[in-house]
């Protein structure tokens, strides 16, 4: 798996780099420029979870969870998070123990996802019970989520899978701690949900992002009919020239647009703002479908 993540990062590189003259010295600008726009949440221990918090002005502000993809990190989207706090949401980040690149091998088959049942990477969905069960418990964090609202859960890779199951995707990952309000998956890895066969029981509004260059995750969302499984209300965004990583901080292109559609969606289904359009289709993208 340790290859593949190399192999994924090469390919987003590669998106970057122009054929003409003088690419290298741009593309080093370039990385100088991704890496110093890096915007780190604060990080804490919640009950054990390692956490990174992005936070908006308003003392009071609907809550986004945030799970990271396999050997991911809470800060490797923070462009994405630091943008949804500016838009006035408080965005926790959960660190699962599968994060970074030293955590050893995935717990079942990637490639064999017909083999995954609702115990494959149940801890992820326990990770983030928990930190929820924090969040409404602890008196000051407490305080600080309109919690009127619901929640919205929003993962990467297979931090997607972890969120669709658990806002309603495998039954038993249902939890009790707070409503589901939306769900957001940013090249959501879905086979592992039954070949997407459980997303009819998923119940809330989902957006899907993905790229041309998606290649392990896009084919499966349109034509592989995961996106059709899936019950109205829901969105599908594909950016041009994204390929998987293109939702983290390794990546500078498209984080404009990236992050435009996951607050208009937000604004729409979390805060309530029916006033919101999702259809309007930007320069960088090249298919919106919704329903």
């Amino acid at each position: 798996m340790r290859l593949l993540w190399y192999a994924l990062t090469l390919l987003c590189t590669l998106q970057a780099l122009p054929a003409e003259p003088g690419w290298r010295e741009r593309f080093q600008q370039q990385h100088s420029q991704t890496r110093a726009s890096r915007s780190p949440g604060q990080e804490e221990l919640w009950a054990g979870h390692r956490v990174a918090i992005w936070r908006p002005k308003a003392g009071c502000a609907p809550l986004v969870v945030f799970s990271h993809g396999y050997h991911g990190n809470p800060n490797q989207s923070s462009r994405l998070c630091k943008s949804l706090a500016e838009a006035g949401y408080l965005v926790v980040a959960v660190e699962h123990k599968d994060a970074r690149l030293g955590s050893g091998g995935p717990e079942v088959s990637m490639r064999h996802t017909d083999t995954w049942t609702e115990s494959t990477y149940k801890d992820r969905r326990d990770d983030l019970v928990s930190v929820l069960h924090f969040l409404r418990t602890d008196p000051v964090w407490a305080a600080r989520v309109d919690w009127s609202l619901g929640v919205a859960l929003m993962g990467h890779s297979l931090g997607g899978y972890t969120v669709f199951g658990t806002a309603g995707a495998w039954p038993g990952w249902r939890q009790q701690e707070c409503k589901i309000s939306a769900v957001i998956g940013l090249s959501p890895y879905l086979s592992g949900l039954r070949g997407g066969g459980q997303l009819k029981h998923l119940g809330v509004p989902a957006l899907f992002q993905t790229g041309s260059l998606d290649l392990g995750v896009k084919p499966s969302l349109l034509h592989g009919g995961l996106f059709a499984a899936t019950q109205s209300p829901a969105y599908y965004v594909e950016f041009r020239r994204a390929g998987h990583l293109a939702w983290t901080d390794l990546n500078g292109h498209n984080q404009e647009a990236i992050a435009h559609y996951c607050k208009a969606f937000l604004d729409r289904y979390l805060k309530q703002d029916q006033s919101v359009d999702l259809t309007e289709r930007w320069p960088e993208v090249v298919e919106l479908r919704s329903k």
